[in-house]
């Protein structure tokens, strides 16, 4: 018998079965009830004595925290379930969830966790602790950085960035499950539609795939020693992020698709280097050197990021004038094609006019 995808649903079974790497179907369970949430934190205080990690990603439209939050997956290698926060509202946090979010010692393995963490924070007072994120996991296993450092010389100012890959891209690239990569697929549609009750089949497969895919690509990439102790560095700057903002701005310098500057320490480092001047778009702070001295100079320094973005965004302007300018070109030449049509046709009729009056 061939032996089965660690990635892939069992197709004969319920459609919220999952079949871990181990062969073993894991049901994924919508709790809106509070007597189900009980049993389902009971599960997952047993499973955590025995491992102590789990995985975790949370849905809403525009999630953040002016966004909503209103689905949480969590799971552990036996149970999955889907907290419909909509409904449940504050009972699982005050019942014994928040003590666990906030426990650092349990591991959460999480995909980008810094809008799920602000979410948190300031929609239900958890302070999220304990994070491996597999977005920065999977940046250390690029083959790019395996003799290499990530983090480039601070007097080079020419502007570079390391692009962040989706969760969709890991399980396209790592996952090798057409049928996980579907469902996926099949829920981006309807990915801003939390709000709707009762949710959709495809809102449940997809957001079934965001958190038991976790285990499987955890497990893929094996992190060990040295590379732990790096991943819970930068897991934690990464969690602390967008929730630690006074002030959000929502604006592109905020929201990218790119990794942020000293986030991921290189191989025998742990830190950074202490900063005291804040870029001017994302506002975190630098060692002096990240900047130029035109930069320092004008006031106006940008991290390396920043710069990367602001290029980006330019680039795109430009493509956008050049596009507006041709297209007014265009009219310009099909109005004037016009006028010329016009002019001839009266020229044609004033001739005729003018025959017919001097004959008669």
């Amino acid at each position: 018998m061939a032996a089965k995808d660690p990635l892939s649903t069992t197709p004969d079974t319920d459609p919220n079965t999952f079949t871990n790497a181990e062969g073993e179907d894991i049901m994924y369970e919508l709790v809106d009830q509070e007597e189900e949430w009980k049993r389902c934190l009971d599960e997952m205080r047993q499973a955590v004595s025995k491992e102590n990690i789990i995985a975790l990603d949370c849905e809403g439209d525009n999630l953040s925290r002016k966004g909503k939050m209103q689905l949480l997956s969590i799971a552990t290698r036996d149970y999955a379930y889907a907290l419909d926060i909509q409904k449940l509202k504050l009972l699982p946090f005050v019942s014994g969830l928040k003590e666990v979010l906030e426990d650092k010692n349990v591991m959460k393995l999480m995909f980008d966790c810094r809008e799920d963490a602000d979410a948190l924070f300031n929609q239900f007072h958890v302070k999220l602790d304990g994070v491996l994120d597999i977005q920065l996991l999977e940046i250390m296993k690029r083959s790019q950085f395996e003799g290499n450092a990530i983090n480039r010389k601070r007097g080079d100012h020419a502007i570079h960035a390391i692009r962040l890959d989706s969760l969709f891209d890991c399980i396209k690239e790592f996952g090798k499950s057409d049928e996980m990569i579907k469902q996926k697929k099949e829920g981006m549609g309807r990915k801003n539609e939390w709000a709707n009750r009762p949710l959709t089949v495809e809102q449940m497969k997809y957001a079934k795939t965001d958190v038991l895919s976790l285990f499987c690509l955890f497990d893929h990439f094996k992190p060990v020693d040295e590379e732990m102790s790096r991943l819970k560095i930068a897991s934690q700057i990464y969690v602390d992020l967008k929730r630690s903002i006074p002030n959000r701005e929502y604006n592109d310098f905020e929201n990218n698709r790119y990794l942020p500057v000293d986030v991921i320490p290189d191989k025998g480092s742990v830190s950074f280097p202490v900063g005291d001047i804040s870029c001017k778009t994302c506002h975190r702070r630098f060692p002096r050197a990240e900047f130029s001295n035109s930069q320092l100079k004008t006031n106006n320094q940008m991290c390396r990021t920043c710069k990367k973005v602001k290029n980006d965004n330019d680039l795109h302007q430009n493509r956008l004038d050049n596009y507006e300018r041709a297209q007014y070109r265009r009219s310009w030449y099909d109005d004037s094609s016009s006028d010329d049509d016009g002019i001839y046709e009266f020229n044609r009729i004033l001739s005729l006019y003018l025959a017919v009056m001097k004959k008669k």
